[in-house]
């Protein structure tokens, strides 16, 4: 049985938990947060609560904890549960930018201990269809990926509110796009970000273009949609034998996805469009199955490599840079 202990309980806190209890061989048995009354209202009565951390760590002993707390803090509290000996699944964005994603790498290699960054994407079944069926063949090659992620500001936390602690929609929503296009296409070789900003300079809605070899990927994001706007989010790869498209769409918030309407659908040429129907499963007890194997097998996922997340901070450090100058940038992928 792997022990698990969860740090930060707030809506993604509170998904990993309802998650766990449906992983075999998994349990939650401690949470750290600062609000102990919605930990104590939310989780079962053997789960012990604390507000310090360091004393979860101490006193829990967790085989290993899911990182759940702001973005700004993600760095502290990962290196802490590597030093205690833990194993760490920390939800996206990985971390403020690279240079902070690096620290928390160098600290998993002195422990010698397994850190995965919890890109769902990789998943989510539609979209791992939609990887399965490029490399399957039946797209050919990718010409154009276009993806969007549209919501209402989050209302979880005031924090989101701070481009110092959060990265706004930029960083907060466009990782999660940004990082499937990078697992379809691979390191872009150019990045140009445009957007709407707001008077404490937090990006609000972005759209990239990543040049990806002969391929090229539109990423659009935003928080700025009408608190009647349904979460929304698609994908399309378009490639030289078929397009595929995934479309999902929820009243509210993803939390409610059980309720959403989606499709996915493969257009080939000199055939009819087709609805493809897959097994559903819930894409954050997919991911905790699989980090939870990892942790049983004690070996890197090679779902979500740590190196490819660690890459994908340096695309979304040069996103970053170009809304902020107007101009792409080029990677050079020589130092990476």
């Amino acid at each position: 049985m792997v022990k698990l202990a969860i740090a930060g309980m707030g809506y993604i806190g509170k998904v990993h938990y309802d998650a766990s209890r449906k992983v075999t061989g998994a349990r939650v048995a401690a949470v750290c947060t600062s609000r102990p009354d919605i930990a104590q209202q939310h989780c079962d009565s053997e789960v012990r609560v604390y507000q310090n951390y360091h004393d979860m760590l101490v006193e829990s002993r967790p085989d290993a904890v899911i990182v759940c707390v702001p973005t700004f803090l993600h760095e502290k509290y990962v290196i802490e549960a590597l030093s205690h000996g833990c194993q760490v699944l920390c939800e996206k964005p990985f971390a403020m930018n690279r240079l902070g994603a690096e620290k928390m790498v160098e600290a998993k290699n002195r422990a010698g201990a397994l850190l995965m960054v919890a890109q769902v994407l990789r998943f989510w079944p539609q979209y791992v269809e939609i990887k399965r069926m490029l490399g399957q063949g039946k797209l050919g090659s990718v010409h154009a990926v276009h993806a969007h992620r549209f919501a209402t500001f989050p209302a979880w936390g005031s924090w989101f509110r701070d481009p110092a602690k959060s990265g706004g929609c930029l960083l907060d929503l466009q990782v999660h796009d940004v990082d499937y296009a990078y697992w379809l296409l691979g390191s872009p070789r150019e990045i140009r970000t445009v957007g709407i900003r707001s008077e404490n300079g937090r990006w609000d809605h972005v759209s990239t273009t990543l040049r990806c070899g002969s391929a090229v990927a539109t990423i659009e994001s935003s928080f700025l949609m009408p608190d009647s706007w349904p979460f929304s989010c698609s994908v399309q790869v378009t490639g030289t034998q078929a397009a595929a498209e995934y479309n999902f769409r929820v009243s509210g918030n993803i939390s409610r996805r059980e309720q959403a309407v989606d499709e996915l659908v493969l257009y080939s040429i000199g055939s009819s469009a087709c609805r493809v129907d897959i097994r559903r499963e819930d894409m954050y007890v997919a991911q905790l199955r699989h980090f939870v194997d990892c942790v049983k097998e004690n070996q890197d996922s090679n779902v979500s490599p740590l190196q490819q997340s660690l890459e994908v901070m340096g695309i979304m450090d040069a996103s970053l840079q170009s809304a902020e100058t107007g101009k792409p940038v080029t990677l050079d992928h020589s130092t990476h």
